[in-house]
């Protein structure tokens, strides 16, 4: 597609954009080698993952073959390991983790031997280690965090010892800090973000310091910047992103001056970008 005209950082569609998906699509995730995208489809009818294939030179998307997938009810989110060799989805009706093998050179999904396994109660957000070796659930019903181990070979999951972690109220989001330290976790019911210190051998998480830290109404999503420094959350209720900075030795989060900053109504995603100086 042509971009003529085209101001900096601005938006042109895709040709044959939009791409079909199966009902009420909730997440997004595309594989690190950027040749396949995987979307959940959340309504109880399609609780299925659709697959595609990346076009490196226009971006359009082709369905793989076998895409959906099957999951649980009501698949809510998906995350993809850093290797591109799993893809896990939280299938909040039933209380499960979805585990899948990926096609390296066809993107089609297999079921882990063992899946879906279980979490807690209501899980709705999935997060993996920089390393591929843990994957941390937030469960919005039961106010806590499942941890477990990855096999790096199967893809099978196993509790980490002490999982799973207490965290505020209906906690909806959970996602790793780039170095690989750190878990934070949006806790929209307590308007706050809870945050702890990630073991490195065994997985397991120890509140920092501190936490939680305030955030603004309904929080629902977290975001770093590419250098680890900086953390954004998007406060639904209160139209608002509260920015903070990271002390990449403690984990502790120190609000910004001027924050929250005023966004518009309701946001409930937030993405940084790499910008290239």
């Amino acid at each position: 597609m042509a971009d003529w005209g085209l101001a900096a950082g601005s938006l042109a569609a895709i040709s044959g954009s939009p791409f079909s998906a199966g009902s009420a699509p909730n997440s997004v995730a595309a594989d690190p080698t950027g040749r396949f995208a995987y979307v959940v489809n959340s309504y109880y009818a399609a609780q299925s993952v659709s697959a595609y294939a990346i076009n490196s030179s226009t971006g359009a998307l082709t369905e793989i073959s076998g895409s959906p997938f099957p999951t649980g009810a009501y698949s809510y989110s998906i995350a993809i390991s850093p290797n591109g060799k799993f893809a896990f989805v939280a299938n909040q009706w039933i209380d499960r983790v979805s585990a899948f093998t990926i096609d390296s050179l066809t993107g089609a999904l297999t079921s882990v031997s063992g899946s879906p396994f279980p979490s807690g109660t209501g899980p709705s957000s999935v997060a993996i280690d920089p390393a591929g070796k843990f994957a941390y659930i937030a469960n919005v019903n039961s106010a806590c965090v499942s941890a477990f181990k990855i096999n790096s070979t199967t893809g099978a999951l196993t509790a980490v010892s002490g999982s799973p972690f207490p965290a505020g109220y209906s906690p909806c989001f959970v996602v790793v800090d780039p170095s690989g330290k750190f878990v934070y976790v949006a806790n929209y019911g307590a308007n706050n973000v809870s945050a702890y210190a990630i073991n490195s051998s065994t997985g397991a998480l120890t509140a920092i310091s501190s936490s939680p830290f305030p955030a603004g109404t309904t929080p629902v999503s977290i975001a770093f910047d590419p250098t680890g420094k900086f953390v954004y959350v998007a406060n639904a209720d209160s139209n608002n992103v509260s920015a903070y900075t990271l002390n990449s030795t403690s984990g502790v989060l120190t609000a910004l001056a001027g924050s929250p900053f005023g966004v518009g109504a309701r946001p409930v995603s937030i993405a940084t970008l790499k910008i290239i100086r």
